[in-house]
């Protein structure tokens, strides 16, 4: 649902952070993308010790997050008989 949410805000132009907190990790975000103008971000990790300068293309980032999730929606399908366009918070745009 957050993924979705922020790749919908990027979609409108709204150029934010991305957070991604589970209950194991709530003081450092599972993942971060942290803006650095319209079209790069910089990436970290609760997961990750040391970083390397990493900065990341947007349309790199929003180009993974959309396949990442055709796959988890594909696995949902195949697993589940459940799609994300059952469900109307999680609607793929």
């Amino acid at each position: 649902m957050c993924v979705g949410k922020w790749l919908k805000e990027i979609a409108t132009g709204s150029f934010l952070d991305f957070d991604y907190s589970s209950n194991e990790y709530e003081e450092n975000p599972v993942l971060h993308f942290s803006r650095i103008n319209n079209h790069y971000y910089t990436l970290h990790s609760a997961w990750v010790e040391s970083y390397a300068d990493n900065i990341l293309g947007l349309g790199e980032i929003t180009h993974c997050l959309r396949i990442f999730l055709q796959e988890l929606d594909t696995y949902m399908q195949q697993e589940y008989g459940v799609a994300f366009s059952n469900i109307p918070l999680l609607t793929l745009h």
